[in-house]
């Protein structure tokens, strides 16, 4: 989510009252499309952020610093030898554009006074920063955007900077009569779109929240006097942001992951639960921090589920390979049976016969066996013998070889199903431990030897409509540690029947649980497994004390035999009303 021009606005107006005569102590560039300023007030150090990344370009005060890379990039360069101990003069934003001037004041390399601006454009993939001379030449930029890249407008050292041409208005300096011309152009445009298109600042989210506050129906439908009530609103909002009446924002999903934000709360904007923060600046660092954290995990899953998944497919052919043989093995019994029919009407058998025509003394049938020539009839028979003995022993191995091949499918497929519900890296951590310790992950020989926590990381925890306490392990070592160390004997045990999921324990205190909890949990465990997206789940529940792991199993892998079955629906909805917060 990228930031729009009322939320700059906000923004610029709160880093104005803290950077003004800030000195620029440092200046770092963690990546190509991030400037860091590192500034000095009389009373505190600030870290101004400038980021250019197409997706979520924004200006802001951080707490968060970022590792920077062994070589600083040209442009970095640049700015440290240009405005390094430069004062901040001023910060303007262009109306309500995305498009800030922050004015330097500092001295060459002689003590001679020397101006410049950083003028930063936020705007999706075009976001650039330059560095601009007193008389408007660009001294240096971001990114360089040349003829050949653009002919409507080009980003150079030397030339002259040109604002980018917008023929949107400032709704900050409109009165009601022109925004009422304005208007007047709508045809039969939707309202939440005219107002993107003509107005600065208003994003797609918030000409929907003008829209659904002040527009009870199409404007052209209006009365005159709701048309001038409507027009009022819009300006008197846009005036009540500009004057510092915020409360910013952000909206968070049941997971915990942040999924917009806005300096007022929208009504059409909003999640499982909201956040306030005290000024602009801090909720865009929450937010993108969070968003961050989020993305780097969202990355490392899909690193280590394609490492499982890679491995899942060459069990799963494996087991092809080895069922087909099993099937090829029911062949071994025709071989002997021929050996044994050959050996029976041996006397009647010579060398040269291409085939034998005999009769199956078990069922009285007719039988053609064929023969090879060269052999005599005795050495036919060994040779079916041998085919038979071959078989049998190959058929003995590969039933031993399905079994551990179904070990290791039934391993990994509960490891790409806990990758799933992984909510951070430590819990992420667990279960690539899991894969290193099975030999899916080679360690790395020059790096320190991975080890998981001293403990597992908590289960989600869940409160049945009775009251009743309900643990949900995220990944085998949780499972293990909920189902082997935490459960009592009598407390319930539940899991899809046949499918990978978490184990799931109904503390039950030695009181008796009644049907409506064990079905919430049923629920729990349909949701928390591979079959979260089907509808009658079989989950099978039993005492704890029911439960055993043998020797040597696989993480999360146990035994039982004694146990009863329902059929479950997955619930999100049940999800959210049984989470306890912790």
């Amino acid at each position: 989510m990228t930031i729009d021009g009322l939320t700059l606005y906000t923004c610029v107006s709160e880093l104005r009252q803290q950077m003004i005569g800030a000195k620029i102590d440092k200046i770092h560039q963690p990546a190509r499309d991030e400037i860091v300023l590192l500034l000095r007030t009389q009373s505190q150090n600030l870290r101004l952020l400038i980021s250019l990344s197409a997706g979520e370009c924004r200006l802001g005060l951080t707490e968060n610093p970022k590792p920077n890379p062994p070589s600083p990039p040209t442009f970095c360069m640049f700015l440290r030898k240009h405005i390094t101990n430069a004062r901040i003069a001023s910060i303007e934003q262009v109306g309500l554009e995305r498009i800030v001037h922050i004015g330097l004041a500092g001295k060459d390399e002689l003590g001679i006074e020397k101006n410049t601006t950083l003028i930063i454009e936020l705007m999706g993939k075009y976001s650039n920063a330059m560095l601009v001379s007193p008389e408007g030449r660009i001294l240096e930029s971001a990114k360089h955007v040349p003829f050949g890249m653009s002919s409507v407008r080009q980003v150079l050292p030397g030339l002259g900077y040109e604002t980018p041409p917008s023929d949107k208005y400032n709704p900050l300096t409109l009165s009601e009569s022109t925004f009422r011309e304005i208007l007047s152009q709508i045809g039969e445009k939707p309202m939440a779109k005219f107002l993107v298109q003509h107005f600065q600042g208003v994003s797609t989210q918030t000409a929907d929240e003008l829209c659904a506050r002040y527009l009870p129906a199409p404007f052209g439908a209006l009365s005159r006097g709701d048309q001038s009530r409507f027009i009022e609103n819009v300006l008197n909002f846009f005036k009540s942001v500009s004057s510092g009446d915020i409360q910013p924002t952000i909206q968070f999903d049941h997971f915990g992951a942040p999924q917009f934000f806005s300096v007022v709360p929208f009504a059409t904007q909003v999640f499982d639960h909201a956040k306030t923060f005290a000024s602009a600046n801090a909720m865009l660092d929450a937010f993108y921090a969070a968003r961050d954290t989020a993305i780097a995990l969202s990355r490392k899953k899909h690193q280590i589920e394609a490492i499982a998944a890679k491995a899942l497919a060459k069990w799963v052919k494996k087991l092809r390979i080895q069922t087909d043989a099993m099937a090829g093995a029911e062949k071994a019994e025709k071989f002997k049976l021929y050996g044994d029919l050959i050996m029976a009407h041996i006397y009647m058998l010579k060398r040269g016969m291409d085939k034998a025509a005999v009769t199956d003394y078990m069922t009285g049938e007719a039988v053609e066996i064929p023969l090879e020539k060269q052999y005599t009839p005795a050495a036919n028979a060994q040779r079916y013998f041998k085919k038979y003995n071959k078989m049998k022993k190959a058929a003995e191995m590969n039933a031993e070889y399905i079994e551990t091949t179904k070990t290791e499918i039934d391993f990994l497929e509960s490891v790409l199903a806990s990758i799933e519900t992984c909510e951070n890296q430590e819990e992420l951590a667990e279960v690539r431990f899991e894969l290193i310790r099975a030999g899916y992950i080679a360690e790395n020989p020059g790096a320190k030897r991975e080890k998981p926590t001293q403990e597992a990381s908590a289960p989600h925890t869940f409160v049945s409509s009775d009251g009743l306490t309900i643990r949900v392990g995220k990944n085998n070592r949780q499972n293990d540690a909920l189902t082997l160390k935490t459960a009592e004997p009598d407390d319930l045990w539940l899991h899809t029947q046949k499918i990978p999921g978490s184990h799931v324990i109904i503390q039950s205190g030695g009181k008796h649980i009644p049907d409506r909890t064990i079905e919430e949990a049923a629920a729990l465990a349909a949701y928390f497994s591979k079959a979260r997206g089907s509808s009658k789940v079989p989950v099978d529940y039993t005492l704890k004390k029911n439960i055993r792991k043998p020797n040597g199993a696989k993480p999360g892998y146990v035994i039982y035999e004694t146990y009863s079955t329902l059929l479950a629906e997955p619930d999100e909805a049940l999800v959210k009303k049984l989470k306890k917060e912790i």
